[in-house]
């Protein structure tokens, strides 16, 4: 007899591929809402510069 067998190890292991599978479905929504507020920050940015090309690029000592 294996010391590591253990009688509920098939559902042991299906369990873990469920949790696998979730993290893995979490993880991938994540990614899309970063992309997203990414996307979203940079047309910000891109307007801005549009707006006032000098904006972004001066020193923040400047007055």
């Amino acid at each position: 007899m294996n010391i590591l067998s253990d009688k509920n190890s098939k559902e042991n292991v299906l369990g873990f591929k469920d949790n696998i599978n979730y993290i893995l479905f979490a993880t991938s929504q994540k990614y899309k809402i970063l992309l997203k507020e990414l996307y979203a920050a940079e047309r910000n940015l891109a307007g801005i510069q549009q707006k006032n090309p000098n904006y972004l690029t001066g020193s923040l000592f400047s007055a």
